[in-house]
This record gives C-alpha cells, sequence and structure tokens, in this order.
C-alpha cells in the first residue's frame, strides 16, 4: 500500500500539534480546553483563542482489512445489552509510520465554552447565546448573560442540547475547520484529502477507553476498567461522589490512553443508532458510552452502554426534542472509505488478499450460522410435494419430517430469541425507570431544603431549574413507564413458553441485586397480564415504590 505522502503529513502533523500544545503548555498551564497537557496531544485551533484536542490511538496492520485487528468487545458479566462480541477495529488515517492506522479521539468531552467559541464564531459570549437557545437547562440562559463567565462554567461539558443541536454545532466545526488556512492545514490526510470532525463509533470508543494496542500488548484490554475499579474516584466524577451535576474537564487522572473523564461526568453520545446487540435487530435511539455523574463509580465500566431517546414523549399528545443533563460528547476525527477516486483500485487490491482470509473474521463466520445455512425448510417442504404432485408417486414423509423438524428448531429459536430481546428491553426500561427515579428524588430533596422565600436571584433561578428538572422527570417516567408496560404486553404475546424460557436464562445469567429486583417485576407483571388475559397487568405504584425503596437502600 503506496502512502508514504500522507505517512510523511501525518507524522508531520503529530510533531507540529504536540510541539504547539508543549509550547502552550509552558505558557499557561491551567487552560480551560486542556487543563492537563500531554506531550503527544494532537490540536485543532477554534474561533478565537481556544482549542480542542486529541489523541492518537494507533491500530496495527498497513492493510485496509486486517484479521489481526479482530477484537473482543462488551463484557460476558456487565449488564444489558453488553455481551462480548468479536469486531475488526480499524483507523481512519495512516499512522506515522508503516506498521498501520490511527484513530484520533477527543482528549477531553466538549465544553460549554468549546460550544461558544464555534457557535459565536470566536465571540463567546454570544456563543453562550446560542447554547441558551439550543439548551433545556435555565442556568445555560443564566451563564449567557454574564458579561464576563469563569473558565470553570467555561470547562463543564456540553450537556442539556438535541440531537439535533449536536449535529448542528459538528456542521459548523467543519465548515469553519474548511475555511481556517491554520485548522485546514492541521486535518490529517487519506489519498490527500482531509478528514473531518464527527461522533466516535461505539468501537473506536470502547477500543480507546480499554487502552487500544498497548493494553492488548499487556493484557490490560480485558479488564472491566483501565484503571483499578477500586480506584475509581482518582479516574471519574460519579455517585456518591458528585452532587448531582457534571464538573470542569481534566480535574481527574487520564485513562493509559491520555483521555479524561472517559468515564462518569457526561455520557457521551455516539454516531451510530442503538441495537441491543453489535448490529443485530432493530435501530433505536442514540446510544451513549460511560455512563455519567449519576452512575454509581463502582459501576462504571468500558463495556456500559445504554440507549437514550432522540425524541421525548410526555404520555399523551407532546413530543418534543431530548435534552438530557446526563449526555455529552467526545468528538473523533474522521475521513471517508473511499477517499479519493484515485484510491479506490488500491482498496479493491487490498479486499482481493484479504477476501481469502474473511471466513476468519466476525463478518465471515456469520454466513456460518446455523440459521442463515440452514435454508428455508418450508421451501426444502414445498419442492418435496411439488415433486410428489408431478410424478404421481407417494410424497417422501421421513424427509418431509426432517424438514418440519427443523422448522419446528427454527422457530423456537427465533421465538426464544425475540422473548429474549423483549426481556431485555423491559429489563432496560426499568433500570433507566429506576435512575429517572433516582435522579428525581434527589431533586426534590434539595428543594425540599430550598428557602420558602427569597430574594437572591441566583437562589430563585436554582429553585426554579429544580423544579423544571422534576416536571421533565415526571414526563420522562411517564415515557418509559408506557415503554415497559408495552415490553411486557410484547412479552406475553410471544406466550407463556418463550416468555419463561427467556426470563430463566436471563436470571441464571444477572446475580446482581437490581437485574434480580427488575426480573421479579417483570414476572409479576407477566403473572398479572396473563391473569387479565391479555390486559395490560403493570402496574405503576407498584413498580415506582419498589424503585423508590431500592434507591432508598
Amino acid at each position: 500500500m503506496r502512502m508514504s505522502g500522507d505517512l510523511r503529513f501525518f507524522a508531520f502533523a503529530l510533531l507540529l500539534t504536540a510541539t504547539l500544545s508543549s509550547a502552550s503548555s509552558l505558557a499557561e498551564e491551567h487552560i480551560w480546553w486542556d487543563p492537563q497537557p500531554l506531550p503527544d496531544d494532537v490540536s485543532f485551533p477554534l474561533p478565537g483563542v481556544a482549542s480542542l484536542l486529541f489523541r492518537p490511538v494507533e491500530v496495527r496492520g498497513p492493510d485496509y482489512w486486517d484479521i489481526g485487528r479482530v477484537v473482543t468487545l462488551g463484557n460476558q458479566s456487565g449488564g444489558l445489552f453488553e455481551d462480548p462480541y468479536k469486531v475488526e477495529v480499524a483507523g481512519s488515517f495512516p499512522s506515522g509510520t508503516q506498521a498501520g492506522w490511527t484513530i484520533l479521539l477527543g482528549k477531553y468531552e466538549v465544553t460549554k465554552g468549546q460550544y461558544a467559541a464555534v457557535m459565536g464564531n470566536g465571540d463567546i459570549v454570544s456563543g453562550l447565546k446560542v447554547l441558551a437557545q439550543r439548551s433545556g437547562d435555565p442556568l445555560d440562559k443564566k451563564l449567557a448573560a454574564t458579561p464576563a463567565p469563569s473558565e470553570r462554567d467555561l470547562a463543564k461539558p456540553l450537556t442539556w442540547i438535541s440531537t439535533a443541536s449536536i449535529l448542528e454545532f459538528v456542521e459548523t466545526l467543519n465548515h469553519w475547520c474548511f475555511r481556517s488556512a491554520e485548522c485546514f492545514a492541521r486535518l490529517p490526510r487519506v489519498g490527500g484529502a482531509p478528514g473531518f470532525f464527527r461522533l466516535p463509533s461505539e468501537v473506536e470508543w470502547e477500543f480507546g477507553a480499554r487502552g487500544g494496542t498497548a493494553a492488548l500488548d499487556n493484557g490490560a484490554f480485558k479488564e472491566k476498567t483501565p484503571f483499578p475499579p477500586q480506584d475509581w474516584q482518582s479516574y471519574a466524577w460519579a455517585a456518591p461522589v458528585s452532587q448531582s451535576n457534571t464538573t470542569r474537564i481534566g480535574r481527574f487522572k487520564p485513562t493509559s490512553g491520555g483521555f479524561f473523564d472517559m468515564f462518569g461526568n457526561a455520557a457521551e453520545q455516539m454516531t451510530e443508532r442503538f441495537y441491543t446487540e453489535w448490529r443485530q435487530g432493530r435501530p433505536g435511539g442514540a446510544v451513549v458510552r460511560g455512563g455519567s455523574f449519576l452512575d454509581q463509580g463502582a459501576d462504571l465500566r468500558s463495556s456500559l452502554r445504554r440507549e437514550v431517546s432522540t425524541y421525548q414523549w410526555d404520555g399523551g399528545s407532546t413530543v418534543g426534542d431530548t435534552r438530557s443533563p446526563t449526555v455529552g460528547i467526545r468528538l473523533a476525527v474522521g475521513s471517508d472509505f473511499v477517499a479519493t477516486p484515485a484510491l479506490f483500485d488500491q482498496i479493491k487490491a487490498s479486499y482481493e488478499r484479504f477476501r481469502s482470509r474473511r471466513a476468519a473474521t466476525p463478518a465471515g463466520r456469520s454466513l456460518s450460522d446455523g440459521l442463515v445455512a440452514a435454508g428455508d425448510p418450508l421451501d426444502a417442504v414445498e419442492a418435496l410435494l411439488q415433486r410428489a404432485r408431478s410424478t404421481g408417486r407417494e410424497p417422501d414423509y421421513a424427509a418431509i419430517e426432517t424438514q418440519l423438524a427443523q422448522l419446528r428448531r427454527l422457530l423456537r429459536e427465533r421465538g426464544e430469541a425475540a422473548a429474549i430481546a423483549a426481556a431485555r428491553l423491559s429489563l432496560a426500561n426499568l433500570a433507566e425507570l429506576s435512575r429517572a427515579i433516582d435522579q428525581q428524588s434527589r431533586d426534590l430533596k434539595l428543594l425540599d431544603g430550598a428557602p420558602a422565600s427569597t430574594d437572591d436571584p441566583d437562589v430563585v433561578l436554582r429553585i426554579q431549574s429544580l423544579r423544571n428538572r422534576i416536571e421533565a422527570a415526571d414526563k420522562l417516567i411517564t415515557s418509559i413507564y408506557g415503554r415497559y408496560a408495552d415490553r411486557v404486553g410484547e412479552l406475553f404475546s410471544l406466550g407463556s413458553d418463550y416468555s419463561g424460557t427467556a426470563l430463566t436464562k436471563l436470571d441464571a445469567q444477572f446475580q446482581g441485586a437490581a437485574d434480580r429486583l427488575y426480573l421479579a417485576i417483570v414476572e409479576q407483571d407477566l403473572r398479572r397480564t396473563e391473569a387479565l388475559g391479555g390486559a395490560d397487568g403493570t402496574d405503576r405504584s407498584r413498580i415506582v415504590r419498589s424503585l423508590q425503596e431500592r434507591v432508598a437502600n
């Protein structure tokens, strides 16, 4: 693969940005957009004075496809939707040597100040006014009215904005960078074509979070977290230490890859839609990784992933954009796969070399799956019957019975898979409901402790913010409960045989106290639904009471 020009360019870019980062750190040790400079940071300017920092994650293998890059992600002992899967990881840009490729992943979560710098075209005060319009947080409106916002506020992660506003920010950033001579010159290239900013993929995020190639070499890649789990307070902002809010970036130690706040603080939205398993089944809402300040520090893990609704339904006739206080973003730098027409022949030749080894990859092995290889037994039965009709002979009953047995097996496998998927979703709904109840309970306690009357405008604003959050939580709880009731109804419709098998299998898999509680709730609601002949057997007040007791304990 001849990309020597690109390789030299990227190596030069890494050296240049590392030098600039080192010089910057000497001039100003504690800047809000980069509080902990590292020697090999990759820096891109923003409008005005701020910058975006990235970290290189090396991926071995110089070709476009390489079975040596197949890794196992997920966690067998993790939570829902975290089952292990194998995938081939790949970088977006040639690395500085002939050895492989590079993923460029954000060093920090994007901050309110960086958002304001981009959306205000260098005028942070103007950009904060845009944030106030897009955000669901009243405190952002207060920040927009501040003539000289503090660096502490500018350094907090961007949250409370919709997916549409996130994409608007990324698009605005890209178009500014393409017009800026300095930013455009620093973009890495493939075949001469410049890269662009985007949200990271789940594979990029988890590969980077686990420590990348270095962690594969030293055995740390398979661990629950890239740091000793008992030391999480040195690396993450999470409960019970967190105070129901995010904190400024870069306060804690970095992971082995040089990433800050990868765990806790704000959960980070990915570029893909949510799937219950890696690219399996139907796509859902947005997917977030890393957990947030609401998660218990002991529960943080590299495999943690959740679904977040793109739109929020209030249970009635109103649907609006979801603006979550727990969801933020970390950027990546990406490229098109066929970045230029001139690369097509090179990519085609690479695939021809890879094709003979494709059977050893996750994609190749999927073709040997029993459901795919079996074909359609109904077609086989029809062919046997048609042959009997055309020849006037007796049908081959033994062969037909064989095909029918295969069909029964496939139908049972598919029925069990559908029931397990519905059961997993119902458990995920209860986990999401528990988090929403937990957050609302905290806000209610804070509101109970607030003064009955005050003239302090800051206190008035915070009280109003709490009331808004409590009201939003009521709507969210109603929405989640509706989805949960639908899942229980789906389980009932699949039949007690399949639903019972699904719950038994999940009971054997999940040993945590919370998972056991969720399973008990689902089993009880399913029995009530069966007793009512399929009518809704869920009981919102009982479920909320059970989850509140869990939170209290």
